[in-house]
């Protein structure tokens, strides 16, 4: 195959979670993305790629995130016992924009959205919405045009010794009243919502529509990987702006990525891969960067 005369981009990583005791901003701040990326890619290029062999340690697996209807507000509290709290929200198609609030503060707390999956807000900022208000003001998002799917919202102190009572609560243009569904929190384990599953040896055709501003647009595949397979080859082509392609394994804390800029064409070359879902991220690497693309996965 011609792609594997290219050069391979081959980074991986262990996701350093949060620590969430830490004071100011970067209490819920995940590492800049940019820095890390430059780190590894010198690391990779140098021939010995970084791993973590633990698995994942997700901040908001305990308790888990909870569910909140459309149109509706709950309570909840930050303390020093529980310095997190996690929702989620199932978005329908026909949603013109979704505003998330948070308030009734007595506290500095922060609120970050990420589309997808509960640990899309922890590998990197440019993958989450934000609102972090100087002291107790309210804090809002609002999407608009959002993506149908699972959105999560995380909740924390900004400082040391921030706690307090809060109201967290959904409202969507045009206006609805809908209950929590009951299901289960979409996670990213297995291949599921609001990732397509592609199988090995084939092609996906499609194009990513970018926006402005953070978090940038962005689409997901995933690929069931079975055991023993000695390679995993994904490659995006067809490119006509730059797209940032990234492949994740979350039961391993892992991740590898190609976000060179220019050209046609991204891949990743996993050796020895181990079996399980692998999501494809592929998402706008600039403001407004928008590209039809081709998606091909190959396993052997």
């Amino acid at each position: 195959m011609g792609h594997r005369s290219r050069r391979r981009l081959l980074a991986t990583v262990g996701v350093a979670l949060l620590a969430l005791g830490a004071c100011g901003d970067d209490a819920l701040t995940p590492p800049d993305a940019r820095s890390t990326i430059e780190q590894l890619t010198t690391t990779s290029a140098n021939g010995t790629p970084t791993t973590q062999s633990s698995g994942p340690n997700l901040i908001c697996a305990d308790p888990p995130p909870e569910e909140i209807g459309l149109g509706s507000t709950i309570t909840g509290e930050i303390t020093e016992a529980l310095p997190i709290r996690c929702f989620w929200v199932q978005v329908p198609e026909g949603i013109s924009s979704i505003s998330f609030e948070l308030g009734g503060l007595a506290a500095d707390l922060a609120l970050n959205v990420g589309y997808g999956f509960a640990d899309a807000i922890q590998y990197h900022i440019r993958e989450f919405w934000r609102s972090n208000e100087e002291g107790t003001s309210d804090e809002l998002v609002v999407i608009e045009s959002p993506q149908p799917g699972p959105y999560y919202l995380y909740v924390g102190s900004s400082g040391f010794g921030d706690f307090s009572v809060f109201d967290v609560g959904t409202a969507t243009t045009p206006e609805m009243s809908v209950p929590p569904t009951g299901a289960s929190v979409p996670d990213a384990s297995s291949c599921a919502e609001p990732a397509t599953q592609i199988t090995p040896g084939e092609s996906v055709s499609s194009e990513l529509v970018g926006r402005e501003g953070t978090p940038h647009a962005r689409v997901y595949y995933c690929v069931d990987v079975p055991a023993g397979a000695a390679e995993l080859a994904v490659t995006v082509s067809g490119l006509e702006d730059n797209l940032d392609l990234l492949v994740r394994l979350v039961s391993a804390n892992q991740q590898w990525f190609d976000l060179s800029r220019g050209g046609t064409e991204r891949s990743v070359v996993i050796e020895n891969p181990a079996p399980g879902a692998y999501y494809i991220d592929l998402a706008s690497a600039l403001d407004g960067a928008s590209s039809e693309f081709t998606l091909t996965v190959e396993s052997s």
